[in-house]
């Protein structure tokens, strides 16, 4: 009787962390972003920007924060603008607690950056909700939340890695290159 309990406590489990993965990647594929395309700032949602859909395909790079950590995100990225836009890489740096200022400091860090997006207007709070939700996981693995997150999402729409702080912009950039060089897939990471 204990062990039927605790296969069915395992199942209910495995079947709940299932559950609120689709319910995340369904989130996160409706988020909406102010891309950047041949000059014009064009409003879409994270979705858009998959393999095989309307717009050209990329590889968004959530950066969740505060002003400041958005900022490093961004300084940290204008050293390799090049390898970000070769790479299909579209930083989109996200303000956990934005207040007019901050959103305006913000909209004019990312001006000119071809590689960059802006959370676009969000009458349902889909990004407030993302960053609860990633405040919350990350408190419950006793983490330090002041460091920033950073969630990469792959051209198909899954979400390829998490991690805190500023992203490895030269590595992120290396590791595509290198799968170019070698032939492989690119469209899938």
């Amino acid at each position: 009787m204990v062990v039927c309990g605790f296969l069915t406590y395992q199942e209910w489990n495995q079947d709940s962390v299932r559950s609120q993965a689709k319910e995340e990647g369904a989130l996160i594929a409706r988020l909406p972003v102010q891309v950047q395309m041949d000059g014009q700032v064009v409003d879409a949602q994270l979705s858009d920007l998959r393999v095989g859909r309307q717009m050209k395909s990329r590889r968004p790079v959530l950066c969740l924060g505060d002003l400041k950590f958005c900022q490093e995100c961004i300084k940290a990225s204008k050293e390799l603008s090049e390898a970000m836009t070769r790479c299909d890489f579209l930083l989109v740096p996200v303000l956990c607690s934005p207040s007019a200022e901050d959103t305006s400091a913000l909209a004019a860090a990312v001006q000119d950056l071809q590689f960059a997006a802006l959370p676009g207007k969000d009458p349902k709070g889909d990004w407030a909700q993302l960053c609860e939700i990633q405040l919350a996981q990350v408190r419950s693995q006793g983490l330090d939340e002041a460091v920033g997150q950073t969630i990469i999402i792959k051209k198909n729409g899954r979400v390829g890695t998490r991690c805190l702080g500023v992203p490895d912009w030269k590595s992120l950039t290396a590791e595509v290159d290198a799968r170019v060089k070698l032939g492989l897939d690119t469209r899938n990471i």
